[in-house]
């Protein structure tokens, strides 16, 4: 009995201190390299988004004007647009804060030298209208039917709509 209380210490410490064999430390590296990229990877879930209506008040304060669109969904014509856009910016309220987003100018030109993809801090916006001239809305504007859709820093779809785009100066 005394010979197994003997043993048992010594092959312990035999054990711990026993080196990885090259295939097996290669093994753990490669494991522990995946476990790392997998939590570097990980993306928070999905949240919706629902822009706001664009008020004049809105306009007035953040001085939005001059030649450009505006983006109505489809269901709220009569109201205020979710989206003023022209060649050098798009603006949207969202959460009751008025977001900026910059023209890509490299991206395809919709009406009235408005982009089809502005960029943000946070989201990425695209807009499409349909090609032509549109159908003529007063003296100096334009109706084109659209769509528009707002990602997140993911590429995700947050929020997306058909619509009109309403252009003039």
């Amino acid at each position: 009995m005394r010979t197994v209380w003997v043993l048992v210490p010594l092959l312990a410490a035999s054990a711990c201190g026993r080196e990885p064999t090259p295939e097996e430390q290669t093994a753990s590296d490669k494991r522990a390299v995946e476990m790392v990229e997998a939590a570097q990877n990980r993306k928070p879930p999905v949240i919706a988004v629902v822009p706001q209506q664009i008020t004049f008040g809105d306009v007035q304060q953040n001085r939005i004007s001059g030649m450009g669109c505006a983006f109505l969904p489809n269901g709220s014509e009569g109201g205020d647009p979710v989206l003023y856009a022209d060649g050098e910016r798009g603006v949207m309220k969202i959460d009751g804060a008025i977001e900026v987003f910059a023209a890509d100018s490299g991206s395809g030109e919709q009406p009235y030298g408005t982009r089809a993809h502005y960029s943000g801090k946070t989201w990425d916006l695209r807009v499409a209208s349909q090609p032509g001239e549109g159908v003529p809305a007063g003296e100096e504007s334009a109706t084109w039917n659209a769509g528009m859709t707002l990602r997140d820093q993911f590429g995700r779809i947050v929020w997306s709509a058909a619509g009109t785009l309403v252009c003039g100066s």
